[in-house]
């Protein structure tokens, strides 16, 4: 498949350009998407090079397809970034999908949309599953006062009151954009003022390994190793189901565990090789002469390699 989507960046991409239609973009733009969609593990020079691709296309691209992008996207564990910031700004009926799904939005991300985009964004981004409360609060006060405004709006005047004011449309948007912005700002401080995540130390992590390890659940260790490495959890998966236990012998390493420790856990994940005493003794003699600072350095390699960011829920092809 990433055969498929480099023949398609390179040869197909130049056919369909010199056939000259009338809908050379629209065509040209759905089937760059289509192609990295159908990626298992897109890496993030394919992000960038499926950016590269669309976003030149993007000022031709009418919005059915924009709509049909969006909704492919949102289902991509590993969307590409410039392309998707391009398209939540788009209206809501473009934009819905990955407003809703796409793990691809930060928290900062969320909140600058509502602050940018106003009200039909925050209703939209208001449906996200696990969405953070402060978020969540924010765009409910939004859409409460937009309610209250409205019903306002139907009231009929009283007999005695004089002629209102002429309201202006552009007056009314500046001032529910300045308010919403504000709105913003102050739930983002909120977000910054919150403590920060503490670092997991050597022994909370070897307590989580060892419990997700010793539970039998290839998923949980998965899950746990990506925690404590900080990494994603197709990496984590990648270091456990690989045949070469390298990779994940130096992240054991870089996270400062005792021989026996990093022994229980490569145990647990590779029981078969471990047979007779001469390959657990061969372990601890490989285990202590690979260097802390080694280790580390192949796992900020690994987390500059790795693919871009994914989502643990699974995803659908589209194209």
């Amino acid at each position: 498949m990433r055969q498929a989507f480099s023949l398609l960046s390179n040869l197909d991409f130049r056919q369909i350009a010199r056939k000259g239609t009338a809908d050379k973009a629209e065509r040209l733009f759905r089937a760059a998407v289509s192609a990295y969609c159908c990626l298992s593990y897109p890496t993030r020079a394919e992000a960038q090079q499926l950016d590269d691709l669309a976003l030149p296309l993007y000022p031709h691209v009418g919005p059915e397809t924009l709509r049909y992008v969006s909704a492919a996207l949102s289902e991509c564990a590993a969307p590409p970034p410039a392309l998707v910031a391009r398209l939540v700004q788009e209206t809501p009926d473009i934009s819905a999908p990955l407003l809703i799904r796409t793990s691809a939005l930060s928290d900062v991300d969320l909140i600058a949309l509502i602050a940018r985009k106003g009200i039909g964004h925050a209703r939209i981004i208001a449906r996200r599953k696990k969405l953070h409360p402060t978020i969540a609060a924010l765009a409910a006060a939004l859409l409460r006062k937009e309610n209250t405004a409205a019903g306002e709006a139907r009231k009929p005047l009283p007999a005695a009151s004089p002629t209102p004011p002429r309201l202006v449309p552009g007056d009314l948007d500046a001032a529910a954009r300045t308010q919403t912005a504000e709105e913003a700002r102050k739930a983002l401080r909120t977000m910054m003022l919150a403590p920060a995540q503490p670092r997991l130390t050597a022994a909370d992590s070897w307590r989580r390994l060892r419990s997700a390890a010793l539970s039998g659940s290839r998923g949980l260790l998965h899950a746990a190793l990506a925690e404590v490495l900080r990494v994603g959890v197709d990496a984590a998966r990648m270091l456990v189901e690989s045949t070469d236990t390298t990779g994940l012998v130096s992240a054991l390493r870089s996270l400062d565990l005792e021989d026996e420790q990093a022994f229980v856990l490569m145990a647990c994940v590779f029981p078969n090789r471990f047979p007779h005493p001469v390959a657990i003794r061969l372990f601890f003699e490989r285990y202590d002469a690979l260097a802390v600072e080694a280790a580390r350095e192949t796992l900020r390699s690994l987390r500059a390699d790795a693919p871009a960011p994914a989502s643990p829920q699974p995803r659908r092809s589209a194209g």
